[in-house]
């Protein structure tokens, strides 16, 4: 086994026993383990099953520039019922105001749509009580760095309740994401959104139906070799984030990841593309993954040249129309932040949190009183002094 170390928490007299897994060999030895608790979880959401988790492992433990020196520091708790929980996550230095930390954080970055402990459906207050002391027991450590932490996890509850003894909790930063809820008639769930938004949304699907040569497809994914995706990489190096190196073109990483996805994924018919063509050309994409009666857009582009024909809300409104017809799927999840167009399709979100545990040290309890003593101060002071500046 590829284990790094296992201790008994001493805590209750509960039996619960700490592994904690440090190397490739000990993440693969974990799947099945990890499935099937996943599995017992009423909610088993995709980016929290193994073949998201060690793809994103294998795709980004090079780092970015806030986070270097990654290694693997996945913990594992169990009795002697079964697996209770695991929670995956890398230790790492962070640079956290430009101040470089010694850190452990969780497995996601901006390619992650939430991330979370997966806990067993019947843990214990108790239980996780245990887990937690462990988690921030630690030692050496300066910041815990907990990213895209679902609002309504058990964890970030107990975080925000109980973690003053080993650090000082706080959430750094919140992102609502719209959902859009797909049972019924969708024709009558949009007549219920606002009326400026149905005649936009309608218009755009009419200027591009009447166009000649417009098409929409949707493709089935089945590999990570699919010549789609080649149509996919183009479509996003000619799209605005070409002009911030964040394209499929640019970011090898994050390209190889979302191939690499689909080939667990595909073969059970729950990866797709949707296309927007014109004179047989893409121009426009949407790449949805599928699970559990939820279909993931994780990502879509389009071609900046082709604007005037709306082809990105021309697919985002056909792919939603199709969820509503599929009696298998109940919710489009946008996988976005809450913007102004997207407000306008639904009303429903979840909320996705950045949250850390700074230490007690001097760096760490230095670093706290910035990020929630002195930084609130200066939005405020900006924010009063924006608008007397603008009026003078």
């Amino acid at each position: 086994m590829g284990f790094g170390s296992s201790s008994q928490l001493p805590r209750g007299g509960r039996g619960m026993v700490h592994t904690v897994i440090e190397d490739d060999a000990g993440l693969q030895d974990v799947r099945r383990t990890w499935s099937a608790l996943l599995a017992a979880n009423p909610r088993p959401l995709l980016p929290l099953t193994w073949e998201w988790l060690s793809t994103w492992w294998t795709c980004f433990r090079g780092g970015d520039r806030l986070s270097r020196d990654l290694r693997l520091f996945v913990h594992l708790f169990e009795n002697e019922r079964g697996p209770r929980a695991i929670v995956p996550m890398v230790r790492m230095e962070h640079r956290f105001r430009g101040v470089w930390m010694r850190a452990v954080g969780s497995m996601a970055n901006g390619h992650s749509l939430l991330w979370d402990a997966i806990l067993h459906p019947d843990l214990q207050p108790e239980e996780l009580d245990d887990m937690g002391t462990a988690l921030l027991g630690t030692p050496g450590v300066e910041l815990w760095l907990f990213r895209q932490l679902a609002g309504d996890s058990r964890l970030l509850d107990w975080l925000s309740h109980r973690a003053e003894s080993p650090g000082r909790f706080g959430v750094l930063h919140t992102v609502r994401s719209p959902l859009v809820p797909t049972r019924g008639s969708w024709d009558a769930y949009l007549d219920q959104r606002p009326r400026l938004y149905r005649k936009s949304v309608r218009k755009k699907v009419r200027v591009f139906d009447d166009h000649p040569g417009t098409s929409v497809e949707r493709v089935p994914l089945l590999s990570a070799t699919d010549p789609v995706l080649e149509e996919v990489t183009e479509v996003s190096r000619r799209s605005w984030k070409a002009g911030v190196a964040h394209d499929l073109g640019s970011d090898r990483a994050g390209r190889e990841f979302l191939g690499r996805l689909v080939d667990p994924i595909g073969p059970g018919g729950e990866a797709e593309v949707w296309l927007a063509r014109l004179d047989g050309r893409a121009i426009a994409y949407e790449l949805h993954f599928r699970k559990a009666g939820i279909t993931y857009p994780i990502r879509a582009d389009f071609d900046e040249a082709f604007r005037h024909l709306a082809p990105g809300s021309v697919l985002e409104y056909r792919a939603v129309e199709a969820a509503f017809a599929d009696p298998a799927i109940h919710v489009y999840d946008t996988c976005a932040a809450d913007y102004w167009y997207l407000r306008q399709l639904t009303d429903r979100s979840r909320e996705i949190h950045d949250a850390a545990v700074f230490s007690r040290g001097v760096r760490g309890t230095a670093l706290y009183a910035l990020e929630f003593g002195l930084m609130p101060v200066l939005r405020r002071i900006r924010k009063w002094v924006r608008p007397r500046r603008q009026g003078s």
